[in-house]
């Protein structure tokens, strides 16, 4: 899935939490461009629990991010808390 802003950012991210009550490895990656083009200013993964257990995925860089993409090991994901 990727998330678009409606202009560049500086300070930004998602809260994700995977489905089906598993641990699942996801990854969310910042793009300088729109719809996760350009280039790659970010990279983080972590596991996240999908038992109440949604985490923040967050970055501040100095060239600002058009775009978010987040990425599941497999299974589906929720997302709440757009910030940016």
């Amino acid at each position: 899935m990727t998330l678009n802003y409606d202009h560049k950012q500086r300070v930004g991210g998602v809260e994700v939490e995977p489905d089906r009550f598993r641990t699942r490895m996801i990854t969310v990656e910042f793009y300088s461009g729109y719809a996760g083009t350009g280039t790659v200013l970010g990279t983080i993964t972590r596991e996240v629990n999908g038992n109440g257990g949604a985490k923040l995925f967050a970055a501040s860089v100095e060239d600002r991010f058009f775009s978010i993409k987040v990425t599941s090991s497999s299974g589906g994901f929720a997302i709440a808390a757009i910030r940016g």
